[in-house]
């Protein structure tokens, strides 16, 4: 369907409506790994939350499954640093910046408009947790407006979009896990997701399992 849209619609090759989508794939798959890993950690740091989550699990029906995904939704809004990377297709001289460009000693702040071909890479974390758009934003509120979240992008009403297909994905990796028997947290030290801020990256990196290098995404 997608590479239909894409060579008929948009006037793709195949060659070009494969490039895309298997680079959608692999960004989908890494947002999938990261907010997964950091949801789960989080959750089973609230045993009160991960109680909940379970009791909604094992129901297994349609209003269920629709209140575990707001869980998961606020339980990334809340825990995840997720950055997406954003190229502009045209100038948008109604949308200002504020940001940095550069880095190390030539690392600046900037406040612009939007323009054609920017590199951009955007914070999400800041935004969902803007008091503004998120009243109480620390606290968990099954009840916040679907469009409010901006992690995965908007779908704007589309039938078929990436959000919807990560979120059901998501949603389903935390149902299977909320229903596996007694699991937790490994003890002590070994249970603790491992994360570095580093200087070049405003964020976290996370240790791999030997704990000797530090990757861009949890691989534990």
């Amino acid at each position: 369907m997608v590479a239909r849209v894409l060579v008929k619609e948009k006037g793709k090759t195949t060659e070009e409506a494969a490039g895309i989508m298997l680079a959608t794939a692999l960004d989908a798959t890494h947002k999938s790994i990261l907010v997964f890993t950091e949801v789960i950690a989080y959750l089973l740091d609230h045993p009160k939350y991960w109680q909940a989550i379970q009791d909604l699990a094992s129901q297994d029906t349609p209003a269920a499954d629709e209140k575990l995904m707001r869980w998961v939704l606020e339980a990334q809004r809340i825990a995840v640093d997720l950055w997406i990377v954003r190229t502009p297709t045209k100038d948008d001289p109604n949308t200002l910046l504020r940001g940095t460009e550069g880095t190390g000693e030539d690392k600046k702040e900037v406040t612009r408009t939007v323009r054609k071909d920017d590199i951009l890479v955007l914070k999400v974390k800041p935004a969902s947790q803007d008091p503004d758009a998120f009243p109480n934003p620390s606290e968990i509120n099954l009840d916040r407006p679907l469009s409010s979240y901006i992690y995965f992008g908007r779908s704007d009403g589309a039938p078929f979009h990436g959000k919807q297909l990560t979120l059901l994905g998501l949603t389903g990796l935390i149902k299977y896990a909320a229903r596996l028997k007694r699991l937790r947290a490994a003890h002590d030290s070994c249970g603790k997701l491992k994360t570095v801020e580093t200087p070049v990256r405003d964020g976290y990196w996370y240790m791999t399992v030997q704990w000797d290098q530090i990757v861009p995404f949890p691989s534990s």
